[in-house]
């Protein structure tokens, strides 16, 4: 029941969304590798289906490179018409964004644990609905973002009468791990981020940092892994940074940190 109400909810906040579940709280940056379309009233030759380079720049005929990385849509068609004023009259910009490439959130614990690349932000509770909803061994109270070494408690057990609604949850930022744990989590190990399958791992004596990764499959190729972290819960809650490319490079395996019950692992982007 407990599972059949957050996900009920959560889809509730899809539909208040809009299309596509896409919370409009908050406007899109462009970022690197990002797909967009530049249209240009009236003058179809000047209009171009680019894509950002990874310095953060695009190419455009009479534009020539400019700066596209950090910027909304609308606030980079500003920057197009007020460069191509000096060749075109009037000039009038549309920008949209036709694939968002860097806007990635992820889901882990008791429930489907995956990467959800967006267009625009969503709220936790509509992330939530994407992977599925909660497991029936999830501890809803006790869910969490983990942003930047940071962690942001998030309360998602349904409670009658209750005042919060489903557009009332944090938005998500791009690189965002969101985490529903497990009732019993005491016993058991999370790696997320990064890695071909993100897992809730049963916790072993002498288990560490390399384990978890090779359980969880190994990195992607996007997979930082001179800045893995482990977010540790137990006592004064702490994070601990391991560089498995230095270790793994070097073969110096006495770096290869133990873990303990409850350690989140983080392979960042």
């Amino acid at each position: 029941m407990r599972r059949l109400a957050v996900t009920a909810l959560a889809l509730c906040g899809l539909a208040l969304a809009g299309p596509g579940g896409l919370s409009a709280a908050q406007p899109y940056l462009i970022g690197g590798g990002d797909a967009l379309q530049i249209n240009v009233w009236k003058n179809p030759e000047l209009s171009q289906t680019v894509t950002v380079r990874p310095d953060g720049m695009i190419t455009l005929p009479l534009v020539r490179d400019i700066p596209a990385s950090g910027q909304t849509a609308m606030d980079l068609g500003k920057a197009i018409e007020s460069r191509l004023s000096a060749f075109v009259n009037a000039p009038n910009v549309t920008v949209t964004v036709m694939t968002a490439a860097n806007y990635r959130v992820y889901t882990h614990g008791a429930v489907a644990n995956g990467m959800f690349p967006l267009a625009a932000p969503v709220n936790v509770l509509q992330l939530l609905a994407r992977a599925g909803g909660p497991t029936a061994e999830a501890d809803l109270s006790g869910a969490f973002i983990l942003r930047r070494g940071a962690r942001i408690p998030v309360d998602l057990e349904p409670r009658a009468g209750g005042s919060a609604t489903p557009e009332s949850y944090p938005e998500l930022e791009p690189e965002d791990v969101l985490v529903v744990p497990f009732r019993d989590a005491t016993r058991r190990v999370l790696i997320a981020g990064e890695v071909r399958t993100p897992s809730s791992i049963p916790f072993k004596d002498g288990m560490t940092v390399l384990d978890a990764l090779v359980a969880a499959g190994g990195g992607t190729e996007f997979a930082d892994l001179g800045a893995v972290r482990i977010v540790r819960a137990r006592g004064e809650r702490r994070e601990v940074e391991v560089n498995l490319a230095r270790m793994l490079k070097k073969g110096d395996l006495a770096r290869n940190l133990a873990l303990e019950p409850g350690d989140i692992v983080v392979v960042p982007r």
